[in-house]
């Protein structure tokens, strides 16, 4: 299976590191802000953990198991309803992430602390000098003309194609040199940000030039102050405390900017020590109550979401919101922004009604200040209609995808890759109502926008390649959908290497899918390899690797291998319990599956009390109306038909009945499942009763 994602984008600022050393760690940044809190913190749900609704369950006698899977940290910033890595939103760079599993991190947004230059307009293949014919100069660099070298790497950095595709590393800082090392990565040719190792090469190039120019600041500095010092006896203040903004500024600016490529690439350990030091000097220079350190706390908060430590990433949230407010009033963008943060990190942690106040509350900013129609007001209706859909209030989620939608096309063009995001939402969202053609034609569209922007092997591809190959995965077209999966690894290898994080998601989908066509060893490497990914990359005591541990327990079920699936399953959902707490959303995935697990070896008692705590779970969570709840009383309805209690199974499975009636519509196939489970529990009730 795939994984299913979520829509919401979430706004992150920009830092740059090369091997510096910083004095700053994340524990000492926790263990300052304990010695100052005076409340408890903040408990957080659900990230980018959605899961992707099942599709339709087989009747009775078989037990339903959700085919669904927590969602795997994925690339850069992506649309998730089938795989991910943002969770907030980003108004100027937003690109919504969608996970084919349970929910990967919906969208972490970003928000550039270095100067903040128009974005420019995508550029058309005529005019970047594109040809449809690679071959035209081979694999050689666009500087110096030479073909590939062992001492010197031959990468595509960016958008260009044909001739102007690739260049050395060598050329490309050389050429980043000429220009002055800016700190904003983007090719002036196509338009569009470097990637890959490229990027970080340029970003590292631009931090070093930075810190240099820093370091004479400081020197200069310095002798005028013990100049000074000579004639009226002041003591010099030689630390960075007493630097003045204007002299750390493009300091901050770099680091900002490669600790968000870093975290885009999943190298969150390499990022933390810049954006926390970028923290420090704002403070140092501005003092704590300054918007630019109300931008750091949300770079750092972006940080913590990345790596799951959701309590800690509300906390900076908060304080950045409460910044915000103090020094730029209630109306301004960049609490608008904040507010957009604070709502999706609210929706993964199930905490909806809440969520929904600072979504709307973000978006009625936005609309007051840019108007109706601007991008940003876009993307605020996309966060929103996540939420909703996430909440199954589909009826109100579509029309504002549809107007998000609108909207891009109206100001950015038919085939802007910022549409990408919101045609791959409401695609999701069609593909959960049955409408099957509409999301094919919606994917489609995401897919021919990318590929014409970014070409056939950008990493920003793999977005909508996996929802397409989910879609197909719900159809039974798994030829097809293994065809696109395999193409979602290979771009992802290229573009990261074979064992990085970014890798771990793409191994997943692939897997997922495999176990269901029978290759089970295959899926099996595959998982354990993403397993040990992701314990390289976040540990063992992560959601993310919690995530692998339970697919690992899906694939043995399909194996039939009852006992180590029931490991499997117990262990993630242990790990789930630990990190999470016991009443977070993610844990109704775990549930689902350990109660499947249970009945099909008939220990019905024990499958009965798990499935009535995920009942119980999704009702406090979801609500007892809502489409989790539902799938919670057809797993119970099934069971009880298993356990020869059809009459226990009745009023279960007609509470399912009446909301999926009522989400989804009288025809659509899951209805038309309850039905047909209805009819027999009915029936076999009868029976027993003439009995």
């Amino acid at each position: 299976m795939c994984q299913a994602a979520s829509c919401s984008e979430l706004q992150v600022p920009v830092v740059n590191a090369c091997a510096m050393k910083c004095s700053h760690s994340l524990e000492q940044e926790r263990n300052k802000r304990a010695s100052l809190q005076n409340d408890t913190d903040h408990e957080m749900d659900n990230s980018n953990a959605t899961a992707d609704t099942p599709g339709v369950k087989a009747s009775y006698p078989l037990i339903p198991l959700p085919d669904r899977v927590d969602q795997v940290l994925s690339a850069p910033d992506q649309v998730q309803p089938v795989v991910p890595l943002s969770m907030m939103e980003q108004p100027q760079e937003h690109q919504d992430a969608i996970c084919m599993t349970a929910a990967s991190w919906a969208s972490f947004g970003k928000e550039s602390q270095a100067s903040c230059c128009e974005e420019p307009e995508v550029t058309s293949a005529e005019e970047v000098g594109m040809v449809d014919d690679d071959e035209a100069l081979g694999d050689c660099c666009r500087v110096c003309f030479e073909g590939h070298s062992l001492s010197d790497e031959l990468v595509s950095p960016c958008a260009c194609r044909g001739s102007s595709a690739n260049v050395h590393i060598s050329c490309l800082r050389q050429w980043h040199s000429s220009r002055g090392c800016p700190v904003t990565l983007m090719c002036p040719t196509c338009g569009q940000p470097y990637h890959g190792s490229g990027a970080r090469q340029l970003a590292h190039l631009s931090l070093e030039v930075a810190e240099r120019v820093y370091n004479q600041r400081r020197a200069q500095s310095r002798a005028g102050s013990n100049a000074v010092q000579a004639d009226d006896n002041v003591r010099t203040i030689a630390a960075e405390a007493g630097t003045a903004w204007e002299d750390v500024a493009d300091l901050v600016a770099a680091l900002n900017a490669l600790a968000h490529l870093l975290v885009q690439q999943g190298m969150l350990r390499d990022a933390a020590p810049l954006y926390l030091r970028a923290k420090a000097l704002a403070e140092q220079a501005l003092g704590p109550e300054h918007p630019n350190v109300a931008t750091a706390l949300n770079n750092l908060a972006a940080l913590l979401y990345s790596n799951g430590d959701h309590s800690e990433a509300k906390y900076y949230l908060e304080q950045s919101l409460a910044v915000r407010e103090a020094a730029l009033g209630a109306n301004h963008l960049d609490v608008a922004q904040s507010l957009n943060n604070l709502a999706v990190l609210l929706n993964q942690q199930g905490q909806y009604d809440e969520a929904q106040r600072y979504h709307e509350r973000s978006l009625r900013i936005r609309q007051e200040v840019l108007g109706s129609h601007h991008p940003d007001v876009a993307t605020s209706l996309n966060n929103l209609a996540d939420l909703l859909w996430k909440q199954g209030k589909y009826d109100e989620a579509e029309p504002v995808y549809q107007s998000a939608l609108r909207i891009k096309e109206l100001v950015l063009g038919p085939d802007h890759p910022k549409l990408v995001p919101s045609l791959i939402g409401l695609a999701g969202l069609m593909k959960e109502r049955g409408r099957q053609s509409e999301a094919r034609r919606l994917l489609m569209q995401a897919l021919q926008i990318t590929e014409k922007v970014y070409g056939p092997d950008h990493p920003d591809l793999t977005v909508a390649l996996n929802n397409l190959a989910g879609l197909l995965t719900a159809q039974g077209k798994f030829s097809e959908a293994e065809t696109m999966l395999r193409r979602c690894l290979r771009i992802s290898e290229t573009a990261y290497g074979a064992n990085h994080v970014n890798q771990a998601a793409p191994l997943n989908n692939l897997a997922g899918l495999l176990s269901k066509t029978n290759k089970v060893d295959e899926a099996v490497a595959l998982l354990e390899h993403a397993r040990a990914i992701n314990e390289r990359a976040y540990g063992t005591e992560h959601p993310t690797t919690a995530g692998n541990i339970k697919w690992l327990g899906r694939v043995y079920q399909q194996k039939r291998d009852y006992r180590k699936a029931q490991e499997f399953i117990m262990h993630g959902l242990h790990l789930d319990e630990n990190i999470l707490g016991p009443d977070h959303p993610l844990l109704l995935d775990s549930l689902s599956n350990l109660g499947g697990i249970l009945a099909v070896q008939k220990l019905h008692a024990q499958a009965e009390g798990v499935f009535m705590r995920s009942l119980a779970l999704a009702e406090k969570v979801h609500g007892p109306a809502a489409q989790e709840t539902a799938w919670q009383l057809f797993y119970l309805g099934t069971l009880m038909n298993s356990a020869d209690r059809p009459q226990e199974a009745i009023p279960m499975f007609q509470r399912a009945l009446a909301i999926w009636e009522r989400v989804l519509g009288k025809q659509h196939p899951q209805v038309l499942a309850v039905v047909n489970n209805l009819a027999y529990s009915c029936k076999a009730a009868c029976v027993q009763i003439v009995v």
